[in-house]
């Protein structure tokens, strides 16, 4: 995978997703409700999740569509539902959590967060076990054009 910029693309972003979930996690954990600090977590790790739906979107999916190997194919389309659903997920949270909702129920928030945080796991390691082997297998030296 070193010679693959595809790929190390995409554990940048997911490195870098890691670090704001962790830091998200962090302030969740607190009893009381954090104030300016959390808005101000929020809105970097909102930042940093759309990165790689640029890559997901833009570059990966087009290339994993074009996979002609009947064995890739389960793998795929579960991947795909759990993208499907936890862009639904995420949608959902956003709607039922703006800053003005979070202060007055700060225990709902707290275990929402905990939810998205578990399924943003579920989904960096879904891509981990079953996507990167596919894209290493279509393109070995990362030369698929980037173009986000």
């Amino acid at each position: 995978m070193a010679g693959n910029r595809l790929l190390a693309d995409l554990q940048t972003i997911n490195e870098e997703i890691g670090h704001g979930a962790l830091e998200l996690e962090r302030l969740v954990r607190l009893a009381d409700y954090p104030g300016g600090l959390l808005d101000a977590v929020r809105l970097r790790f909102s930042r940093a999740l759309r990165r790689p739906l640029q890559l997901l979107d833009g570059v990966i999916t087009p290339q994993l569509r074009s996979s002609t190997d009947a064995a890739d194919k389960p793998a795929l389309i579960a991947y795909r539902r759990l993208l499907s659903a936890y862009h639904e997920a995420a949608a959902h949270h956003v709607a039922r959590w703006p800053s003005t909702k979070v202060a007055t129920d700060w225990g709902g928030h707290r275990r929402s967060v905990s939810e998205m945080l578990s399924r943003l796991r579920e989904r960096v390691e879904a891509e981990r076990r079953d996507i990167v082997p596919v894209l290493l297998r279509q393109d070995p030296a990362g030369t698929a054009p980037l173009t986000i």
